[in-house]
């Protein structure tokens, strides 16, 4: 039996055995990982922006280092300004912004620095801008 097989015939587990033992929606595991397994990548996006520190650097003065210039996700036809990076995210407006993307930097001023597209979200970037843990705490908020 290798370390890598599931029997005594030597398999390897596939890539469909890993994907099932992925724990519950909302569980922290390993290191920097939260599983988002079952849950609406909207609904995944509107929790980390919401509990993300808000505004990206908006607390400097313009032109000042961190100063707020980002390149963050828009709806379309629609431009950036201070104002909506201090809002909450509504489902609505997560469902339009996944469908542009599920890799997320810079998000209306807020910063995400998470790829959503999986089942797992690795955090470290995101607990790095935000706090330790944020990021679990979020999802674990869906999960209440």
């Amino acid at each position: 039996m290798t370390p890598l097989s599931n029997s005594a015939s030597g398999a390897t587990p596939n890539i469909a055995s890993y994907n099932s033992q992925v724990p519950a929606a909302g569980t922290a595991f390993g290191r920097y990982q939260v599983s988002i397994v079952n849950l609406e990548k909207a609904q995944v996006l509107m929790a980390l922006y919401n509990y993300a520190r808000n505004p990206m650097g908006s607390f400097l003065g313009s032109g000042s280092y961190g100063s707020h210039n980002p390149a963050p996700l828009y709806g379309p036809n629609k431009s950036f300004n201070i104002e909506d990076s201090e809002k909450l995210m509504s489902l609505d407006e997560a469902s339009l912004l996944v469908s542009q993307t599920l890799d997320l930097h810079d998000v209306r001023g807020r910063t995400i620095n998470t790829d959503i597209s999986g089942n797992v979200i690795y955090t470290y970037l995101y607990d790095h801008s935000n706090g330790k843990g944020v990021a679990a705490m979020a999802i674990q908020s869906l999960t209440q």
